[in-house]
């Protein structure tokens, strides 16, 4: 039995996967709202570099589910910024990301990969080089900064800064 969140105790973001109801809740609310804004098919939005526009309703959306997320983005020297949630459980760090196939090479890109990754650090590394990510984008996962991460951005440390 799921346990409901009040003001003061949020729900337990360790207990979500990539098959959750409330991650698949979110995403697709999320898909749907980016597509139809940008005039992108809601099929295969997750694919698309629109990182930023999907994390924000995501975020929104599992808030009135109860769960505390953050956008976290970060930069790496050679490519484009990537941005996706994270929040703080007991066991560590879950991120959620919502567009994590882009990184998938287009002819490995198959029906059965879940739209949205949710996990550890490593967990995504893990299954992201499984799926046939190649090594340099997972360091947009890892945990520990690498030398190839040029900005970072996380706003549990924005002081009210970012919106």
């Amino acid at each position: 039995m799921a346990t409901e969140a009040t003001a003061s105790t949020p729900r337990d973001t360790s207990l979500l996967t990539s098959e959750h109801p409330d991650i698949i809740r979110a995403s697709e609310f999320s898909y749907r709202l980016v597509a139809r804004g940008e005039g992108y098919d809601p099929k295969d939005i997750h694919q698309k570099r629109v990182c930023a526009w999907i994390t924000k309703p995501m975020r929104l959306s599992l808030e009135e589910q109860g769960y505390v997320f953050y956008p976290f983005g970060r930069k790496l020297k050679w490519c484009w910024p990537h941005m996706y949630l994270i929040s703080e459980a007991a066991q560590g760090l879950i991120l959620v990301d919502g567009t994590w196939q882009q990184f998938v090479p287009r002819l490995k890109r198959a029906p059965e990969l879940p739209k949205v990754l949710v996990g550890a650090p490593n967990e995504l590394v893990a299954f992201a080089k499984d799926a046939g990510v190649r090594g340099r984008h997972l360091d947009y996962w890892q945990q520990e900064r690498s030398p190839r991460v040029s900005e970072e951005m996380d706003e549990r440390f924005s002081y009210g800064l970012i919106d």
